[in-house]
């Protein structure tokens, strides 16, 4: 599990995918953008997002306040990887 805050004004994060790890995002707080396989969906506060292994994504906060995301990688450990898709 990660904790991750994107702070409202910041960078766009980079496009990657994770080969053998299942991503879930729960947001505890703010607004942003998830995009994924070239569709952009608004995540808000409370949602739940399933993001399966091999589908290319990035986050970002457009918002004016923080964006707080708790991010559940499934496996972990060393079969987590983080491959650019830049």
């Amino acid at each position: 599990m990660h904790f991750n805050r994107l702070f409202a004004g910041g960078a766009r994060g980079k496009r990657h995918h994770h080969t053998k790890a299942d991503n879930v995002y729960i947001v505890k707080r703010g607004e942003g953008t998830l995009t994924a396989e070239g569709e952009t969906y608004v995540i808000r506060e409370n949602d739940v997002i399933y993001i399966p292994a091999g589908i290319v994504h990035s986050l970002a906060n457009h918002g004016e306040d923080v964006l707080e995301i708790f991010e559940i990688y499934a496996p972990a450990g060393r079969q987590f990887d983080v491959v650019l898709d830049e």
